[in-house]
């Protein structure tokens, strides 16, 4: 359903079929021109939806309100492995608010907050976020405003994200 500029109200109403629909894997919702109002509606059907895999939101007008509510949700939600939220107005209240989520939440894989607003104070709180969490392994922070001479933050992400994906490239080796 990406780039049909369903905006709040058609998130809204997805947002209650996603409540109740247990097949569904992978909602794409990029290009809608979703603010606040309709992330906070997925975040809450996100609770109770344990069949979603992947939820693309980028390329919306989501800010840090809205990245806060999807945030909360992933506390409860361990199932969701995918969550995009690149090319949205998410500062760095909302990549703390994600950070914090991180902490909790052991079944989320990627997070994608590509060309937001975050500066090295979301980076920051997201590596923190990191030292708690074992399961994400791509987090892509690309194209934020994070300063040159803080680079040390993307750094210690992509150290800790390579390590990951090593130690998960040699426990399937083990398997078989």
């Amino acid at each position: 359903m990406f780039s049909n500029r369903i905006q709040d109200q058609g998130a809204s109403e997805l947002a209650a079929a996603v409540k109740v629909n247990m097949s569904l894997t992978l909602l794409r919702l990029d290009q809608n021109g979703i603010q606040d109002k309709g992330a906070s509606e997925l975040a809450e059907a996100l609770k109770s939806n344990r069949a979603l895999k992947a939820l693309r939101l980028d390329e919306n007008s989501i800010t840090d309100h809205g990245a806060s509510a999807l945030a909360e949700s992933l506390k409860v939600n361990g199932k969701l492995m995918k969550l995009d939220l690149a090319c949205n107005s998410i500062h760095d209240g909302g990549a703390i608010a994600l950070a914090e989520s991180l902490k909790t939440n052991a079944g989320l894989v990627e997070l994608h907050l590509a060309r937001n607003s975050i500066t090295d104070k979301g980076a920051s709180g997201l590596v923190e976020g990191l030292k708690s969490n074992k399961g994400l392994l791509k987090l892509d922070l690309s194209e934020n405003p994070i300063q040159a001479f803080e680079q040390k933050w993307l750094g210690m992400i992509e150290e800790e994200l390579h390590k990951r994906e090593a130690d998960s490239v040699d426990d399937s080796c083990l398997g078989g």
